[in-house]
């Protein structure tokens, strides 16, 4: 065997094989330095400037030298403070002393009607006036002619009237053998109409039955204000709502003045808590002035039959029986 051939063999095979590894190094170091190198950005292109315009140039050169100069400076100073400080005060004070203006100035009757209340809450109620009640009662008793017997009698009201007083006048007339009815509603007055109208009511009443003499007791529901026809709101109590509660108990009496009929209007009891007491005062104090401006009323005053001897409100009094 020729071992001189086979290891020349060898060699040569081994130097091929030296020469392929070495091309194959040199192609992965290629592939390699290319897939690292960095990616190539394009540049963006260079935006066209704008020359600006001369009068833009030296605008923007006047203001920077004008806030780079100390006298005019973005912050006041404190000669400028102070008199910033005074002419506000000026103005303040001068806003104070003027006087509103026409938008925000109350009417002259809202004024009025203002310093109205102020002054009843200062000095309490005060008289009003009875100058339409007296006209009006005297232009209906140009006719009037007193009833020469009484035949018939009417007891109008609310409860109080249709439950104890009522009953008891009915019960005393009917022993005279004189005609005598109850008419009204519970719950009702003169200072709303939604339950019953009480002028028109009235009126009906007087025109059909025709009654001498009438006994009227209203009140107990009406502390509450008024709304006159004219839709104008009445604070309770207060003058205008006495006059316009005192004209409604004209209308009743008008009614029976026109039918010649004697009318008793019966004040209100003396009651147990306040403020009613007080508001039932008020109530009789303008029918008591009203029934005497008309010649066919006469006023009754009931607080004397309900109270002690001291004149306080009393469940049971004792009579000559005990």
């Amino acid at each position: 065997m020729n071992y001189k051939h086979i290891s020349f063999t060898f060699l040569v095979f081994f130097i091929i094989l030296i020469i392929q590894s070495a091309e194959c190094s040199a192609n992965l170091w290629e592939n390699s330095k290319k897939n690292n190198s960095p990616a190539q950005v394009t540049q963006p292109q260079p935006a066209v400037q704008r020359v600006p315009d001369q009068e833009v140039i030296e605008s923007e050169k006047a203001t920077q030298k004008k806030l780079a100069s100390p006298e005019t400076s973005t912050l006041p100073s404190s000669s400028e403070i102070n008199s910033s400080q005074k002419n506000y005060q000026t103005i303040d004070n001068l806003a104070r002393n003027e006087p509103k203006s026409k938008k925000n100035r109350l009417p002259a009757a809202v004024t009025s009607e203002k310093e109205e209340q102020k002054k009843e809450e200062q000095e309490g109620p005060q008289p009003f006036s009875l100058e339409q009640i007296k006209a009006r009662a005297a232009a209906a008793a140009a006719h009037w002619t007193r009833p020469s017997r009484i035949a018939k009698v009417i007891m109008a009201g609310d409860s109080m009237m249709l439950g104890g007083i009522g009953m008891a006048l009915e019960t005393k007339f009917k022993t005279l053998s004189i005609s005598a009815q109850k008419v009204g509603k519970i719950s009702t007055g003169l200072t709303h109409s939604k339950r019953l109208n009480w002028p028109v009511y009235f009126k009906q009443v007087m025109d059909t039955e025709r009654p001498q003499l009438v006994f009227i007791s209203l009140g107990a529901n009406d502390c509450m204000p008024i709304i006159d026809e004219n839709r104008k709101a009445h604070k309770m109590f207060s003058l205008s709502w006495q006059e316009q509660y005192g004209l409604r108990i004209g209308r009743l009496l008008n009614s029976a003045l026109e039918i010649n009929a004697l009318v008793v209007w019966v004040g209100l009891p003396v009651m147990g808590k306040e403020p009613y007491n007080s508001q039932t005062k008020i109530l009789n104090s303008v029918a008591e002035r009203t029934c005497r401006a008309y010649i066919n009323c006469s006023y009754f005053d009931s607080t004397k039959s309900l109270v002690d001897s001291q004149g306080r409100y009393a469940t049971y009094i004792s009579d000559d029986k005990g």
